[in-house]
């Protein structure tokens, strides 16, 4: 089985959006939901960590276990630090990317939602509205992308 491990609960509702999840496919787990899917003929589980390291590496060694995963997936978002890039481009780091640990293969798959803001002569709080809106209105757009233009592709 692959699981796609998803970190902010912005990416997981987009991820829910763009799979028409309804509220009883989902399960709780420690560190959030899961649900699953069959995609190619590869069973796929889906699931909420929650944001930093340790719920990161809490909730993958979970599902790891608990499903005997053999692959995972990272989907998500990243802030741009480059500006040969733009909001929407997706990255899988060649250094990251097929390593495997313990068994499990790690694959990470990651779309600029944003761009960080020079906030030296801005008002701050303003600024980082704006840039959370932006983080908001692409990570759904990131997602969908992430789904319809790479998944299958490491599946």
């Amino acid at each position: 089985m692959i699981g796609i491990s998803i970190a902010t609960k912005w990416e997981y509702e987009a991820t829910l959006e763009y799979f028409r999840i309804k509220k009883d496919e989902c399960f709780n787990y420690p560190y959030g939901e899961y649900f699953m899917r069959t995609i190619n003929d590869s069973e796929l589980v889906f699931y909420s960590t929650g944001v930093r390291k340790v719920n990161g590496v809490g909730g993958n060694q979970y599902m790891i276990s608990k499903f005997n995963l053999t692959k995972v997936i990272v989907a998500g978002t990243c802030a741009g630090i480059d500006d040969t890039f733009t909001n929407l481009d997706i990255f899988v780091p060649h250094k990251a990317v097929q390593c495997k640990k313990n068994d499990v293969e790690c694959i990470i798959i990651k779309g600029i939602s944003d761009f960080p803001t020079d906030e030296r002569n801005s008002d701050k709080f303003k600024s980082n509205k704006e840039q959370i809106s932006v983080y908001l209105e692409n990570t759904p757009k990131v997602m969908n992308k992430i789904f319809g233009d790479y998944l299958k592709r490491f599946i």
